[in-house]
């Protein structure tokens, strides 16, 4: 097989990295537009928690497949296929008066997002040394969330001059674009593993994969950690601050831009940290307990100084960079050619926490108070249940790994 350029190979990276901003855009959107899907389709939060949530059930049930498809098949192939039903689904999103169809326009959706973040990770692997990859992790993530920032910032800021449809339109038409550029550039190459597996090796290596008992506590850590963001940051933290503090919904979309930003900024930070850190559960324990010190100051005091507000949200999100700390010992304690297969399991919990916190928290916004979005007390109740999480986060901590997982250049048997 033809040797790769280095030039291809960064391109390819950066089109990964540019499909993965655009998935976390387009994840969010839906935390914007509440407010016209509710006027326009007559639904309440419990059904808007639905649309947003049924995103998941794809990009969940697809981690694994996933995974074991870059396994098998060429970058190109899978990648062009997930960015056409990223921009797919948004057509439909935008052309219907349905609001089971946008239910279903949102798992066409899911299912394209779901290859976003294990695509960039599995190039990292394979096309850079190993040395880069806790960095490379670091921008990876970087990039994830200036998407899910710019997607809230960016339409609630179109919001004022168009229609949520014809900006729906917009997005998807730069899918479209995006798709053809993966096409062109992308090498036709498998990147995991250069014969395709049988599906006898394709079970196996997924039994694999669910016997190490580090992969399921680093997925049930994830699923407790990154629950926050997914419910918070990326759907319900937009409405919740318009109520609390009395403001518009662009300036509580600048306000979640913290918390993405303190997300995006400290995964670099904390990348590099882990080139020196051996033994990495004392991060783990700590950023689970900043995650529970920032979002009981978010939910129970009044912060009437932006300053405070604000840093409060950027450790919130700082305290979920702990979800890639669990990418060094999947890499760590898998073979190469299961990786792909344990970092789809390990996102499917990711997003899990996501699938099934979204709708819950819409649920119990939605009861007693019907569509009402203006009764705080039931979204501090509702939202609580993101600081159990964290608990769950912290004490799994304590427990993580009793070995230190094995240094990036050694390959695990």
């Amino acid at each position: 097989m033809p040797e790769i350029s280095t030039t291809r190979k960064i391109l390819s990276y950066a089109l990964s990295l540019i499909f993965l901003y655009y998935e976390m855009y387009i994840q969010v959107v839906p935390s914007v537009i509440a407010p016209d899907l509710i006027n326009q389709f007559g639904i309440n939060l419990y059904h808007l928690g639905i649309i947003s949530g049924f995103f998941f059930i794809t990009y969940s049930a697809m981690q694994i497949p996933a995974g074991i498809l870059f396994d098998c098949y060429s970058i190109k192939k899978v990648l062009s296929m997930s960015v056409l039903s990223c921009s797919l689904g948004l057509y439909l999103f935008a052309s219907t008066q349905s609001y089971y169809i946008l239910v279903v326009a949102r798992l066409i959706m899911g299912l394209g997002s779901a290859f976003a973040f294990s695509a960039t990770l599995l190039i990292a692997v394979n096309y850079f040394p190993k040395k880069y990859f806790s960095f490379l992790v670091g921008i990876t993530q970087l990039m994830a969330c200036l998407g899910a920032f710019s997607g809230q910032e960016f339409t609630s800021f179109f919001l004022e001059t168009y229609r949520w449809d014809n900006i729906t339109y917009a997005y998807a038409i730069v899918g479209t674009l995006l798709f053809l550029c993966v096409g062109f550039v992308v090498p036709n190459q498998v990147i995991a593993s250069d014969i395709r597996q049988s599906l006898l090796e394709v079970t196996k290596s997924l039994l694999l994969v669910l016997k190490k008992p580090c992969n399921w506590l680093c997925a049930i850590y994830v699923f407790s950690l990154w629950a926050p963001m997914g419910v918070f940051a990326s759907m319900w933290g937009n409405s919740y601050l318009q109520l609390k503090y009395s403001i518009s919904s662009v300036e509580s979309s600048m306000l979640l831009g913290f918390t993405w930003a303190g997300l995006g900024f400290g995964a670099p930070l904390v990348g590099y940290l882990c080139r020196n850190i051996y033994d990495k559960r004392c991060l783990l324990f700590i950023l689970a307990l900043i995650g529970i010190v920032s979002l009981s100051m978010i939910l129970f005091v009044k912060l009437d100084s932006k300053l405070v507000l604000s840093s409060a949200l950027v450790f919130l999100g700082f305290s979920s960079v702990g979800q890639l700390l669990t990418f060094e010992y999947i890499y760590a304690n898998n073979l190469k050619n299961f990786i792909g297969t344990a970092v789809g399991f390990n996102n499917m919990f990711m997003v899990l926490s996501s699938l099934t916190m979204q709708p819950l928290v819409g649920y119990l916004l939605s009861h007693p108070i019907g569509h009402r979005l203006d009764n705080l007390d039931n979204y501090n109740m509702a939202l609580s249940m993101l600081l159990l999480l964290y608990g769950l986060a912290l004490i799994l901590s304590l427990f993580f790994v009793k070995q230190k997982p094995k240094t990036l250049t050694a390959e695990t048997a």
